[in-house]
C-alpha cells in the first residue's frame, strides 16, 4: 500500500500520524521522506506525537538518502 501526503507540516502532521497510527496497527512497516533538515525532528515529532519509546517499524529518510 502506498500513501503519499504532501504539503505544509502543519496541517500535514495531524494526517500523518493517524496514517502512521493505522499502519502499526496493522503491522506494516512506514516509510517518511521528508527535506534533508527535517529527518531527526521528525523521528522526534513521531515519537512524542504518538507516545513511543521507539520504532523499527518506521524510517524516516530524506530525499538524498531514499535514492542511494
Amino acid at each position: 500500500m502506498l500513501t503519499i501526503h504532501g504539503g505544509r507540516a502543519q496541517s500535514l502532521w495531524p494526517a500523518l500520524e493517524k496514517e502512521v497510527t493505522l499502519s502499526r496497527s496493522a503491522s506494516r512497516r512506514c516509510l517518511l521522506i521528508v527535506p534533508e533538515q527535517y529527518t531527526l525532528q521528525a523521528e522526534k515529532d513521531l515519537i512524542n506525537g504518538l507516545s513511543l519509546k521507539g520504532f523499527f517499524d518506521i524510517e524516516v529518510f530524506s530525499y538524498s538518502r531514499f535514492i542511494q
